[in-house]
């Protein structure tokens, strides 16, 4: 993590990713990263290790650089409901693709992220309602019962 070329930085935590869980603390250390590179290849190495990084992905939520918040609201997802509160902050970010990113997510996690959805459909941005919007009607849609046949035919 010393090297001066960021490539070389970012190898190193994307190889901690792949060790897992003994080495997250060089991810923690690739958060703290000039490079916007290396930060997002931490959160995208934190996202192989799953539940245990989560809070990874809670630092990231305080990046400059909208891509590191993007990649940390999906990389959240895939852990489902302990990332709540990942998607929660997110729904309240200044950037309309983190907002739109939190609630494709909402979706994948399900009903338990009905709150963030409905949020969603209150945004400001014509995307991020749109997919609230079809995402709760996806989510809440009845199964339609298939049409009963009459006795005996």
């Amino acid at each position: 993590m010393g090297d001066d070329d960021p490539d070389v930085r970012a190898e190193a935590v994307t190889a901690a990713g792949q060790v897992g869980l003994p080495a997250l603390y060089i991810l923690e250390r690739g958060m703290g990263d000039d490079s916007p590179a290396v930060r997002q290849r931490a959160v995208i190495a934190a996202g192989w290790i799953g539940l245990p990084a989560l809070y990874i992905f809670a630092q990231a939520m305080d990046d400059d650089d909208p891509i590191i918040r993007q990649q940390a609201v999906y990389e959240a997802s895939r852990i489902g409901s302990p990332a709540l509160y990942i998607l929660e902050q997110a729904i309240s970010d200044d950037d309309p693709d983190v907002r739109w990113r939190a609630v494709l997510a909402a979706g994948q996690i399900g009903l338990p992220a009905l709150h963030i959805l409905q949020r969603g459909v209150q945004d400001k941005n014509r995307k991020v309602r749109s997919l609230a919007i079809e995402t709760i009607s996806r989510l809440t849609a009845q199964p339609t019962k298939p049409a009963e046949r009459p006795a005996g035919k």
